[in-house]
């Protein structure tokens, strides 16, 4: 009976699971992150700089790499204008007599590079102000992070990083909801199929109907599995494409909490499993 099962199981698995889609799939996957790749190297390697016009009540002496800062006084209308016209990509309207500093941009759209300009905008004002109040890099460094916090649980079960942990049952479950999803649509075209083409009747003639059943039921449990093991794949080359092809970085994954990951996948596992069986009770 073991091996009818397992024959069963075999057919329903191979019977869904197309290899041609999933390389497709995959390839397609590869060619969207080939693409921004390539996209992003062509952003990094552009000869063009940014103009800015800064129209500012004193001097402006912010040096950016890749950005030319024009100095004038023309006003906002005659401003506006040139920015509409392509003379400018944005436009720096700097109020220093205010505490802080207040200083607005004007550009067409939204852009990437506008964020590597506010963030050097805040630096250098912040270096400013510490010189006019004669504060070392290290008094300024205490202002920005005035003390250090740790805690400390003499509970071991304990995790210190509550959110690792939260964040790794929540990717869990939403896997969880791939599986049983793709089980539930599955199960419900062979059940019923078969029963409508006759071909239940005639399995029936050399097996039981428990042993056909469980054969469904762990051929698509493992179709469901194969379905998350695919997404967490995809999910993690993402991951692995972001940080160290377009960040720059080292691969992290110390989002996820290793301690609690096999208890939360056996309870999805098991999950999956009575999902499935129930779905192929009704169908």
């Amino acid at each position: 009976m073991n091996n009818q099962v397992m024959h069963v199981a075999k057919w329903e698995f191979m019977h869904f699971f197309k290899w041609k889609q999933e390389i497709i799939s995959k390839l397609i996957m590869v060619a969207i992150a080939l693409v921004v790749f390539f996209w992003q190297s062509a952003a990094n390697f552009t000869t063009s700089d940014y103009r800015i016009a800064v129209a500012a009540d004193s001097e402006f002496e912010m040096v950016l790499e890749g950005y030319v800062f024009t100095k004038t006084n023309e006003n906002q209308e005659t401003l506006h204008n040139a920015l509409k016209a392509g003379d400018f990509d944005a436009i720096l309207l700097i109020d220093e007599s205010q505490s802080p500093v207040s200083i607005g941009v004007i550009s067409k759209g939204k852009m990437a590079w506008q964020q590597t300009l506010q963030n050097a905008l805040k630096q250098h004002y912040a270096s400013k102000v510490s010189e006019q109040l004669s504060l070392s890099s290290q008094q300024m460094a205490l202002l920005s992070n005035p003390i250090t916090l740790s805690t400390v649980y003499l509970d071991q079960n304990i995790k210190s990083e509550e959110n690792h942990s939260t964040s790794t049952a929540v990717g869990v479950l939403v896997l969880l909801s791939v599986g049983i999803f793709m089980s539930f649509a599955q199960v419900f075209v062979s059940i019923t199929g078969e029963k409508q083409q006759r071909v239940t009747e005639q399995l029936y003639a050399t097996m039981s109907a428990q042993t056909w059943v469980d054969g469904k039921i762990l051929g698509q449990v493992l179709l469901a599995l194969k379905a998350m093991l695919s997404t967490v794949i995809s999910v993690l080359l993402g991951i692995a494409f972001m940080q160290v092809i377009i960040q720059g970085q080292a691969l992290d994954l110390s989002f996820i909490d290793w301690t609690i990951l096999p208890w939360v996948l056996v309870f999805s596992l098991l999950g999956l499993y009575f999902s499935t069986a129930f779905m192929a009770a009704i169908a």
